[in-house]
């Protein structure tokens, strides 16, 4: 709808320009004053996170042999954690050489005694591979003269032995020598135990 006003030129009312009583020049001023206020915010804030970063990078360099031995700890835990399977396999598999030789003590036959034990590594003759032996040099002597049965009971006896044999794959009669000592015949013996190839491991280097 169209509005008409009919009313006289003087009687009419005037509206107020009020933009128009704004000095320009003031206004420019106050432009000018908000960039320069927010100029320099933002410079204040550059400025601190320039010391903060300055403040964290000194605190990482202070860090970094800490840094370090923790990498190291870490390495040797990996390295540790990485061999607990091979350390109880070694303990599960250990020989137990008290438990050995105080059979070794029981299974003696009247005449026999032992001269050397010594832990060696040869060839498998049957399998053409190394392996672990642990070889029993001993003497019998008897004056009943029966020399090798007494030799071959006290193989008998550590065959029979479970706390002895169960490490074993074979216990075997090598050669027997006969010499004199003071006109006693006396027979020389060796015995080879061959150790399982899982118990190879758990056997002091």
């Amino acid at each position: 709808m169209i509005e008409i006003d009919l009313l006289p030129q003087e009687f009419r009312t005037k509206k107020k320009a009020y933009l128009t009583r704004i000095p320009k020049k003031e206004m420019i001023l106050a432009v000018l004053g908000c960039l320069v206020l927010f100029h320099l915010f933002l410079i204040s804030l550059t400025a601190m996170s320039t010391k903060r970063l300055k403040s964290f990078k000194k605190t990482w360099q202070e860090l970094a042999p800490k840094r370090e031995r923790l990498e190291g700890l870490k390495k040797q835990l990996s390295e540790i954690n990485a061999r607990i399977p091979l350390f109880e396999q070694v303990i599960k598999n250990r020989v137990l050489w008290s438990e050995k030789l105080n059979q070794l003590s029981e299974s003696i036959a009247s005449g026999v005694w032992l001269n050397e034990l010594s832990l060696v590594t040869k060839e498998v003759q049957a399998k053409g591979q190394l392996s672990k032996y642990l070889i029993i040099q001993g003497s019998c002597a008897s004056r009943t003269k029966d020399e090798p049965a007494l030799i071959g009971r006290f193989m008998q006896n550590l065959k029979e032995d479970p706390s002895f044999s169960s490490d074993f794959a074979e216990i075997e009669l090598g050669p027997i020598e006969k010499r004199l000592i003071n006109q006693t015949a006396v027979m020389d013996f060796i015995l080879s135990c061959r150790f399982k190839q899982e118990k190879v491991s758990g056997l002091v280097k």
